[in-house]
């Protein structure tokens, strides 16, 4: 956040309780990690949001997506309820399973130029969904010897065929689209709703961003 303020960006805590319209003059909205059920009219907020072309960061973990459900078929994007195992990076010494491992990253502008390997803890699957709305595109996976296990995360783990999902798998998706307004100006000047979903947010606390 600190980083963020430096650079310009202005970053301000919104209390969908208190204030359930998010402001127009939002340049997007973080979703970081709920630990709560979010309430009905809070849901509605972020999904008012979205359909009036807001960009949206929305981090997931594995585990409940806290009401969030609504927000994921607004998307056209299916959230299993799955850890990511990658056995790749006990290469780097790494034993705990639940840690995805990143080394190639498709053409976008996200990540331009951007050549690192990345690591990203306690990820779940982003499964696209047909959509007539959005243009989806993957912008991080995992890589193809991983699986996202369905099962207890204890003991021997191992893929297990029909139960558990194999790889490679998203782990972060970008959603694009033309808004009304954009419609109609000309294609010079066009600008996109832009939304990104990632599977993880684990990787971006004090606690993980340095670890590769």
């Amino acid at each position: 956040g600190r980083q963020l303020s430096s650079k310009g960006i202005k970053v301000v805590t919104q209390n969908l309780a208190e204030r359930p319209n998010i402001a127009d003059n939002t340049a997007a909205l973080v979703i970081a990690g709920p630990q709560v059920d979010l309430l009905p009219g809070e849901v509605k907020a972020i999904q008012d949001y979205v359909a009036r072309g807001g960009s949206l960061l929305w981090l997931l973990d594995p585990g409940p997506l806290y009401s969030l459900q609504p927000l994921a078929e607004q998307l056209s994007l299916h959230l299993p309820d799955a850890t990511i195992v990658d056995p790749t990076t006990q290469m780097f010494a790494i034993q705990d399973p639940r840690v995805a491992l990143v080394t190639d990253y498709p053409h976008h502008p996200i990540h331009k130029g951007f050549s690192v390997m990345t690591l990203f803890p306690q990820a779940r699957p982003i499964e696209i969904e047909e959509s007539q709305q959005w243009e989806i595109k993957s912008i991080l996976q995992s890589l193809p010897r991983s699986w996202a296990e369905t099962g207890e995360l204890s003991g021997n783990i191992q893929y297990d065929s029909g139960a558990d999902i194999k790889g490679p798998l998203n782990i972060g998706v970008v959603l694009t689209q033309a808004t009304t307004s954009e419609q109609e100006e000309t294609k010079d000047d066009a600008k996109q709703q832009r939304i990104v979903v990632l599977g993880d947010g684990d990787f971006i606390s004090n606690s993980f961003l340095g670890n590769a």
